[in-house]
Parts: structure tokens; C-alpha cells; sequence
């Protein structure tokens, strides 16, 4: 390893990760824990109390819950990329230096693209990693040197690449002198692939974390270690595990019957019954819908069928009260279950608040901040730049019919407006919302209180709301 990482300036636990760590043990240790400690409930359900990330990976990998747990977040907050543009010309016709950066850089990189599987990956364990391949042809270990850059957003990143946990076999993290206090210095990681348990000394290099954009969700105590994902539906997804393998393991027991050959006592089998035994092959192996089998009675025995969605149903409705994904969307549309738009709405508006709390801060601006601090773009040619996220959903049908309802009978209680205004008009406002401006004609006009028309107008509605004749002396 270079010489940068001195013992001085990183460590690999700070007293405060142990005490972390400590704390957690603690706490694990004592789940499930009931009358005064005689009676475990983890231990007699199979739930793991301290899980870590290899339980997280494995969960993912082979149950589809546990991935869509992870993933649907992920997928349905990047289905579709956010717009940067620059606050100062917000609106402006023509783009901006910064603009131009920014959208060749996420063509030639495919950036949302590599986003969306670091935010995957970042969700099964505590955090997950962005690494920048900067080419500033020094080695990951080291600092990016912004002096070897060309300030070309298309020549100065040969490549993004997204890593779990998984991946970091090491994570030092700097002192209380070193100006990153409790943050990541340097990562040890395995560029190996993640399902490979035997990684070679060749395959694990040292990041710099200048390198490194860290993503972490649903941080608590700590600035770098999330909770999992999983990790708060943990135990309801082992349940479901089970259910499904005992279901299954069950319902092939049911399905392969036996059969009980019941034989006449005094009947005498002359050869052993290996005529019985022959038939009843040919019967189970061979397809034969007959059985001739001379004095002897045949029983089926099992073929018992299996529900179990009594038992899985509650677990995924554990499941979606945490997560917030709607059943319907969990199960699919298999189950000839489909969202209801009450479900959607409720699911789109916590990808929306997702997008604005965690996906746009933690990873977006990240990342470009990370650009332009070594002038891979340029910066905004005002104070910032904005997100702008398209819609998660558009309008079916029915629902711009609905809006269209609503709209013509706007109309139908302005009826005396009308007289103002053509067909066509009206039929834009139907359909655009868009209302006809008011004519002049409809308009009361300015008065000049000199003007002796006004003034005697004026008198005259005075003297009707008194009653007095216009023109009467007091």
C-alpha cells in the first residue's frame, strides 16, 4: 500500500466504531429475549440476531422479496433520470457551459445509469460505493490530481463502476487531526467479481476517497453505515423463506402418493410377488392407467393439497407497512392482483420525497460536485444548480377525462361569461385548462373622477341608494 495512509492521519475502527459495534452486540444479543431470558425467540424461529453482510447478499440473491425489497426503490426512483440546469439561466433558450458538461458527461458514461446499480447495491448492506475511474493516469490510492485533467467532461472519466459492501474488504477512516474525523480515507476493495469468495491479492486494490462517492440511506448514529435495507423486515423474510420451502417440500409429498397393496391372506403368491411388484412399476413409471392385480384391494395414500398463503400473506403485509411498497406491486401482477392508482399514488409519493431526500443529495450532487470540484464541468454560471425530476407516472385516460369533466363544469357556472367568448375558446379551456383572457369589452374601464359624465353618474347612484331623486336639494 503507498505511503499515504500513515497511521497518524487513518484508522481502520475509531473508538467510536467499537463502541458502535459493542453497543449493537449488546443489543442483539438480547432479542427475543423473554422470561428473564429462559425463552429465545430467535433461536426457536431460526432468525438471525446479528445478521451481517453475507446474510443480506445471500438473502438478496435467492429470495425474491428480499430483492425487491432492495431494488424496487432503487428502480422505480431511477426510471427515469433527473434534468440539471443551471439556476441563473433557468428558462433561458439557449444551454449553459454547465449544462452542456453535465449532459455529455451522463451520455458518455451512462451516469444514471451506473447510479441506479450503486443505489441497488448500496441497499443490501450499510452502504454501497460510486468509484470514479478519473484519468488522471495516477493510481487509485492517490489523490486525484486535477492538474493531469483536461477539463473535458468526455476525456477526463474512463469509467464509473458501482460496488456493495460486499466489496470493501477495508475501510479506514480518518482521526480527529486529519480533517475527515469519522469520514472514509481510503477503501480496501476486491474488484473481483462479488460472488467470487476466493479473492486473489491482484484483484484488491486501495480507493482514495476523492475517488469514491459513498452513498449510505436511513443513517441514524452514524455518517457512514446505514441500516440494510432488509435489515427491519429481516426475520418476516426468513418466515416467508420457510413457508415457501415447507409449502413446497409438502406439497411434493402430497403429490407423490403412495400406494397400499392390500393381499388376500389366503392367497399364495407362488413367485414372490414379483408379478404384483412389476405391475405396480409399470403402473407408477410406465403410464398405465390399469392395475391387474389378482387378489389384492389398492389404497391411495396422501395427495393432500397445500395452501400456504394464509401464512405468507401476513408476512407481506409485514413487508409492505415498512417498506411502503404496495402488496399488490410485491406480489405482481401474476397474482392477477394489480396496484389500485390510490396504492400508486401513496408508493409514488415516497419516491417522489426519496428522490428530493436522498437520491438527489447523496448521489446526484455528489457526484457532480465531485465533477466540478476538479473542473471535469464547469460550474453554473449562477449560485447552484437545480433537480428537476420528470413525473413518475403520466395521466391515463380516465384520468384526463376526469379533469376534462371538471373543467366544462367550471363552465357550466360561468354560463354568463360566455356571451365573451367563441366555441373555441371554450373547447381550449375543456381540454388545456387554458382560460380565455378577459376582454376589454368585459372589463370595467379606468375613470377619471374630473370627468363630469362620472361625476353625475356617481351622484346618481348615491341618490337611488338613499332614495333622494337625482338633482333634489337636501
Amino acid at each position: 500500500m503507498s505511503d499515504n495512509t500513515t497511521d497518524d492521519e487513518a484508522y481502520e475502527l475509531t473508538a467510536e466504531d467499537l463502541a458502535g459495534i459493542q453497543l449493537r452486540t449488546m443489543l442483539a444479543d438480547s432479542l427475543g429475549k423473554q422470561y428473564g431470558g429462559d425463552r429465545d425467540l430467535y433461536d426457536a424461529f431460526g432468525w438471525i440476531k446479528d445478521p451481517d453482510i453475507e446474510d443480506f447478499y445471500a438473502m438478496y440473491l435467492r429470495n425474491p422479496y428480499g430483492r425487491a425489497v432492495v431494488d424496487m426503490p432503487a428502480a422505480t426512483t431511477w426510471r427515469d433520470g433527473p434534468d440539471l440546469s443551471d439556476e441563473e439561466a433557468s428558462g433561458a433558450d439557449e444551454s449553459t457551459e454547465f449544462e452542456d458538461d453535465v449532459a455529455t458527461f451522463v451520455e458518455e458514461q451512462r451516469a444514471w445509469h451506473y447510479c441506479k446499480r450503486a443505489d441497488k447495491l448500496a441497499g443490501i448492506g450499510e452502504f454501497g460505493l460510486l468509484v470514479i475511474g478519473f484519468a488522471d493516469g495516477k493510481d487509485l490510492v492517490q489523490p486525484v490530481d486535477e492538474a493531469k485533467l483536461d477539463g473535458d467532461p468526455e476525456k477526463d472519466v474512463d469509467w464509473l463502476r458501482p460496488f456493495s459492501q460486499k466489496s470493501v474488504d477495508t475501510l479506514r477512516t480518518g482521526d480527529a487531526t486529519s480533517g475527515r474525523w469519522g469520514e472514509p480515507i481510503y477503501y480496501k476493495l476486491d474488484l473481483g467479481d462479488e460472488d467470487d469468495q476466493t479473492a486473489e491479492a491482484s484483484t484488491q486494490v486501495w480507493v482514495h476517497h476523492s475517488r469514491v462517492v459513498h452513498i449510505a440511506e436511513n443513517l441514524l448514529d452514524d455518517e457512514v453505515r446505514g441500516t440494510p435495507r432488509q435489515e427491519p423486515v429481516l426475520n418476516p423474510l426468513f418466515d416467508i423463506e420457510k413457508t415457501m420451502g415447507a409449502a413446497a417440500e409438502m406439497a411434493y409429498r402430497g403429490a407423490d402418493y403412495g400406494l397400499a397393496v392390500n393381499v388376500d391372506k389366503d392367497y399364495d403368491l407362488q413367485d414372490g410377488g414379483e408379478k404384483m411388484e412389476k405391475e405396480m412399476q409399470n403402473f407408477i413409471h410406465g403410464f398405465s392407467k390399469t392395475l391387474q392385480l389378482e387378489a389384492a384391494d389398492v389404497e391411495q395414500i396422501g395427495g393432500n393439497d397445500i395452501d400456504p398463503t394464509p401464512i405468507i400473506n401476513p408476512e407481506i403485509e409485514a413487508l409492505s407497512a415498512y417498506t411502503g411498497i404496495p402488496q399488490s406491486v410485491l406480489k405482481g401482477n401474476e397474482t392477477g392482483e394489480r396496484a389500485t392508482s390510490e396504492d400508486l399514488k401513496e408508493w409514488y409519493g415516497k419516491i417522489t420525497e426519496r428522490r428530493t431526500q436522498f437520491a438527489g443529495p447523496t448521489i446526484v450532487r455528489e457526484l457532480i460536485d465531485r465533477l466540478r470540484k476538479f473542473d471535469v464541468v464547469a460550474d453554473p454560471s449562477g449560485d447552484g444548480y437545480e433537480l428537476d425530476w420528470p413525473a413518475l407516472a403520466e395521466q391515463s385516460e380516465l384520468d384526463e377525462s376526469e379533469v376534462m369533466v371538471n373543467r366544462a363544469q367550471i363552465i357550466k357556472f360561468v354560463q354568463s361569461m360566455l356571451a365573451e367568448y367563441g366555441t373555441a375558446e371554450v373547447t381550449e379551456f375543456i381540454e388545456d385548462g387554458e382560460f380565455p383572457e378577459v376582454e376589454a369589452a368585459g372589463a370595467v374601464p379606468e375613470l377619471d373622477e374630473d370627468d363630469e359624465e362620472v361625476e353625475a353618474y356617481f351622484q346618481e347612484r348615491v341618490a337611488e341608494s338613499s332614495g333622494t331623486p337625482a338633482g333634489a336639494d337636501d
